[in-house]
């Protein structure tokens, strides 16, 4: 009983924590962004920024994400928890998409705290900071998907579709409407041919 009151609680709270994550993340990048485009600018006058496509810019916000939040964590995983390389990539991506499969942990032992010391100490910070700052990079990726997906070339193509294939119903009603005047004259014709005196 007490897990289900916590999850009622605590999912909409994490909700709203990796939303504004998410918000933050997206308005510092866009932030980091424009300020290397004055600063292009100041530097040369006829600076003209890359105008880049939709796709090109998720690819621009997602891969420095997941050098930051999986291959480089994935070294801290496979040092402390002496997993493979490939494993720890694994468990890095598995646990920042929430699909957590449970087949892969942190152990946080007594052994490796006699082992590492202090540094034990700062890799169990890291794992919470990671994942949530993780996480909340992810929802920024996602919320640029959703603004991209709203954006006026979208809309404008969205547009374009929907009035080609509102053009194209238009015609194909007409064509049926001319083939049932034509089916029914020549019903037409056959019911008169029934009636007729040779």
């Amino acid at each position: 009983m007490f897990m289900i009151l916590y999850a009622l609680v605590g999912i909409p709270v994490n909700g709203i924590l990796f939303a504004y994550l998410g918000e933050f993340f997206g308005s510092m990048f866009t932030g980091l962004y424009r300020l290397y485009h004055l600063y292009q600018k100041n530097l040369n006058k006829h600076y003209k920024p890359h105008q880049f496509g939709f796709l090109a810019q998720i690819l621009l916000y997602f891969c420095p994400g997941i050098v930051l939040f999986i291959f480089i964590p994935a070294c801290l995983f496979s040092y402390f928890e002496n997993w493979e390389y490939s494993i720890s990539v694994y468990y890095a991506f598995v646990t920042l998409t929430t699909i957590g499969f449970g087949d892969f942990v942190p152990t946080f032992g007594s052994l490796q705290e006699q082992q590492f010391g202090v540094f034990f100490r700062c890799y169990q910070v890291f794992i919470i900071f990671w994942f949530i700052t993780g996480l909340g990079y992810l929802v920024m990726v996602m919320g640029f998907l959703a603004k991209g997906m709203r954006s006026k070339k979208i809309a404008k193509l969205e547009t374009l579709v929907a009035s080609n294939l509102r053009s194209r119903n238009e015609r194909l009603w007409q064509s049926i409407q001319r083939d049932r005047i034509f089916v029914r004259s020549i019903f037409d014709e056959l019911y008169l041919l029934n009636y007729k005196v040779f």
